[in-house]
C-alpha cells in the first residue's frame, strides 16, 4: 500500500503553524517531471512539436530546450501551450503554479480575459484578439 503524502495545503499549513514536518511525507515535484508531464500532454493531445511550437509562435527548437530542461519559457509562451492544449483555469493555475511563474490574477484586466477566454474555451486567436481589443499584450 503507497504511503500518504501531504498535499500542498496540507504542507502550508504545517509550516505556517510551526508543526514538525517529515520530509518523507511530502512528494516533491520537479522540474523535469513537470516538463516530461507536459510532453505527455502535447503528445496525448495529438501535436508534433512543430505543429504545437508554430501555433504558439515558439520556435520548435525552443520549445524542444524547454521541454529537456535547458532553456525556460515565459509566462505568456506557457499559457499559450496550455490553452492550446486545452487545459481548463484550475490545470493551468496548477500547473503555473508548479514551473514556478504566478498564477492568473482575475483581478488584472488582462489575465481576467485570458480567464474568460479559457472559461468558454476559446481558442488562443480569439482571446489575443480580445485582448487586442481592449489595447492589451497578446499572448503570441
Amino acid at each position: 500500500m503507497k504511503k500518504k503524502t501531504l498535499d500542498t495545503d496540507e504542507i502550508l499549513q504545517k509550516i505556517k503553524s510551526d508543526d514538525e514536518i517529515n520530509e518523507d511525507d511530502i512528494e516533491f515535484v520537479s522540474q523535469e517531471d513537470l516538463r516530461h508531464k507536459l510532453a505527455n500532454d502535447i503528445a496525448v493531445a495529438g501535436y508534433s512539436m512543430n505543429k504545437l511550437a508554430s501555433e504558439c509562435s515558439i520556435s520548435q527548437s525552443h520549445l524542444s530546450d524547454f521541454l529537456s530542461n535547458k532553456k525556460k519559457l515565459n509566462r505568456d509562451k506557457l499559457l499559450s501551450i496550455f490553452i492550446t492544449l486545452g487545459y481548463d483555469i484550475d490545470k493551468i493555475q496548477k500547473s503555473l503554479m508548479h514551473f514556478g511563474i504566478s498564477e492568473l490574477y482575475p483581478r488584472d484586466m488582462r489575465d481576467f480575459i485570458i480567464m474568460k477566454g479559457i472559461k468558454n474555451h476559446s481558442d488562443l486567436d480569439l482571446i489575443n484578439e480580445n485582448l487586442g481589443k481592449e489595447n492589451l499584450d497578446t499572448l503570441c
